[in-house]
C-alpha cells in the first residue's frame, strides 16, 4: 500500500515536470495550467511553481494558471484575479488583491494578511469563515439574483 501511494505522488510530480519540459521543447508563447500543483506535497508545489516562474522570466512564456492556494499564487504570480460566482471581483498585483477586505468579500474569510519578508509576497493566515458582506447596490437591485444567493441577497458560505 505504501509503495502505491509513493508511486502516485511521484506520478503527479513527473506529470507536472513533463508538462513543463514539453512547454520548453515546443517553445510555446503561452502556457495554460489548471491546478498544476494538485496532489503534490508542499516542497514539490514550490518546485513546480519555480519552474513556471522560470519559464516566464527566462524564456518569456506567458503563463495563465488556476491556483486555489492563495499563498502559492501570491508567491508565483505577478498578477492575480479573484473570482466569485463566475465574475471577476478584483484583479491586480498580489498585494492589491490579497487584502483582508477582499478576502472577506470574495471568499467570506476572516484572515490576516502578513508579509513573508521585506518586499516579499503577501501571506494569508486564515482565522475563520465570516458572514458574507452585505450585497453591493447593484446586487441589491430588484431582479438581480446571484447564483447561490438566499432570499436576503447574501451569498451562502
Amino acid at each position: 500500500m505504501m509503495r502505491r501511494i509513493f508511486l502516485l505522488a511521484l506520478g503527479a510530480m513527473a506529470l507536472a515536470c513533463a508538462a513543463m519540459t514539453q512547454a520548453l521543447a515546443q517553445q510555446t508563447d503561452v502556457l495554460l495550467l489548471d491546478e498544476p500543483t494538485t496532489y503534490l506535497d508542499l516542497a514539490h508545489q514550490v518546485e513546480v511553481l519555480d519552474l513556471v516562474v522560470e519559464l516566464n522570466r527566462e524564456h518569456g512564456t506567458t503563463v495563465v494558471m488556476v491556483l486555489h492556494e492563495l499563498n502559492l499564487a501570491a508567491r508565483a504570480a505577478d498578477h492575480l484575479v479573484a473570482m466569485k460566482d463566475g465574475r471577476i471581483e478584483v484583479a491586480g498585483a498580489p498585494e492589491e488583491v490579497l487584502t483582508e477586505e477582499h478576502l472577506a468579500r470574495v471568499f467570506g474569510l476572516d484572515a490576516r494578511v502578513l508579509r513573508a519578508e521585506e518586499g516579499g509576497a503577501p501571506v494569508v493566515v486564515p482565522r475563520r469563515r465570516c458572514p458574507c458582506p452585505a450585497p453591493t447596490a447593484d446586487e441589491a437591485a430588484p431582479g438581480h439574483e446571484r447564483p447561490g444567493s438566499g432570499a436576503s441577497g447574501t451569498a451562502a458560505p
